[in-house]
């Protein structure tokens, strides 16, 4: 199936994810112009789909300066990839639940991706304010959505003339994306990531969480795939899983309880303290 912009932005969300939507300061915009969520009670609030949020500026929609108007096909996760993104807590013993929906995970060209080669730094955070944005893929917070930017990984594999399987490149973007979700939706004693906090957690925790909970979903090959790409190509923050992926992996992921709480030196120091598998 196949989605359009314009099918994108008349995505429905649920009550939960519209509340959560007024609660960051978006406001919904209907054929009597804009209703303000916070004088409705929640009980009484219906499915919103998603173009009709927008900030005090018209023009400055969920969608806006961040999707093209291409088609983007719509991925079915595969039921051994749901089995992976639960085999990840088994171990632990704790209110540790992945109850949310499984976000609707789209394929496509994402502009904002090449769009931040070239912005100042101060334009890019007001975007991450909104969005998690990897290179290859777009995590978008409450309305459950991810986007991997499929053309791009074909690029990138041939202008750097990778020796490495597309499904390969593609697994490993397509987990990471879901590392994200599951930092920040996995219920832990009941309680999300709350998502101001999430959203104001600097970039080195973000993808700490994103790139170790993907690296235990992995095999050997696209762990070795990771590594590569995270040393050859990219930024510290997406290598500093590394510090982690010796140690037991139950100590770090009970870490997952304080992630609101732990900047990137505490977090880091805490990982330290854990001893080594072997």
């Amino acid at each position: 199936m196949k989605l359009n912009k314009e099918t994108l932005k008349n995505h429905k969300i649920s009550q939960d994810r519209a509340w959560r939507l007024r609660n960051l300061g978006y406001e919904y915009g209907d054929l009597e112009g804009i209703l303000d969520l916070s004088q409705l009670g929640f009980d009484n609030l219906e499915e919103r789909s998603l173009g009709g949020f927008y900030k005090k500026n018209p023009d400055n929609g969920v969608f806006n300066h961040i999707i093209n108007d291409g088609e983007y096909i719509i991925y079915p996760l595969l039921s051994r990839y749901e089995k992976l993104l639960h085999s990840v807590f088994y171990k632990i013993n704790g209110d540790y639940n992945l109850m949310e929906k499984i976000p609707l995970i789209l394929l496509g060209d994402i502009e904002i991706i090449d769009e931040f080669q070239h912005e100042d730094q101060d334009k890019i955070n007001n975007y991450q304010n909104y969005i998690i944005t990897d290179p290859f893929g777009v995590y978008y917070p409450v309305i459950n959505i991810i986007i991997l930017d499929t053309e791009k990984m074909l690029r990138f594999i041939k202008e750097e003339e990778l020796l490495i399987e597309y499904s390969i490149f593609f697994e490993k973007v397509l987990l990471h994306e879901l590392g994200h979700w599951i930092s920040h939706e996995l219920s832990i004693n009941g309680k999300i990531w709350d998502d101001v906090n999430f959203f104001k957690s600097c970039m080195d925790v973000k993808e700490f969480w994103a790139n170790y909970l993907s690296y235990l979903m992995m095999d050997d090959k696209h762990r070795l795939f990771q590594k590569y790409l995270a040393k050859e190509y990219q930024s510290i923050p997406y290598q500093r899983y590394l510090e982690a992926i010796n140690k037991d992996s139950v100590k770090v992921l009970k870490l997952l309880s304080q992630r609101e709480n732990l900047n990137w030196e505490d977090l880091s120091n805490e990982i330290k303290s854990i001893g080594d598998r072997y």
